[in-house]
C-alpha cells in the first residue's frame, strides 16, 4: 500500500488465454476447485466476475482500471486512489473542491451512492439529469 496506489503482486503470469488486453473480459480459472469453492460458499457470484467486478467498482468511483503488468514471472496489479488525480491535477484541495463543484454545475459528475458517500463519478451519456431520473 502506498498514499498513490495499491500494488498486488501474484507470482505467476497471466492463465491461460488471458493477456493485458483481454484481462477484464477473458475468464480463465488457475484453480478450478479453488474457484469452484468459492462458488459454492457464496464468496462469488459467478465465475471470472473479479477484475470485471474491480474495474466497475473503480469506474464508478470515477478512478482508473487497474495497471497490469507481467515481468519476470511476476503478474502486478496497481490501483490508483483518489490521491493519484489530485497528483495529476497538481492543484490545492481549495482548487480541487471549486473544480468538482463546477463539474456538478455543469452536470458533467454525479454523485456516488453507498458505500463511497462523499465521491462523485462521470454522468454516463444515457443519464437524462443529474439524479439519474
Amino acid at each position: 500500500m502506498f498514499d498513490d496506489r495499491l500494488e498486488v503482486d501474484s507470482p505467476r503470469t497471466f492463465a491461460g488465454m488471458v493477456k493485458k488486453e483481454n484481462i477484464r473480459y477473458m475468464h480463465f480459472s488457475r484453480n478450478p476447485k479453488i474457484a469452484a469453492f468459492m462458488k459454492d460458499y457464496g464468496y462469488v457470484k459467478e465465475y471470472g466476475e473479479g477484475v470485471d467486478r474491480m474495474c466497475r467498482e473503480l469506474e464508478a468511483v470515477g478512478l482508473p482500471n487497474p495497471i497490469f503488468n507481467n515481468d519476470y514471472f511476476i503478474l502486478k496489479a496497481t490501483v490508483m486512489s483518489s490521491a493519484y488525480i489530485i497528483k495529476i491535477l497538481d492543484c490545492s484541495d481549495r482548487t480541487a473542491r471549486n473544480l468538482l463543484a463546477k463539474l456538478r454545475e455543469m452536470q458533467v459528475i454525479v454523485p456516488v451512492k453507498g458505500k463511497a458517500k462523499g465521491m462523485y463519478r462521470f454522468k454516463y451519456a444515457d443519464e437524462t439529469d443529474i439524479d439519474g431520473e
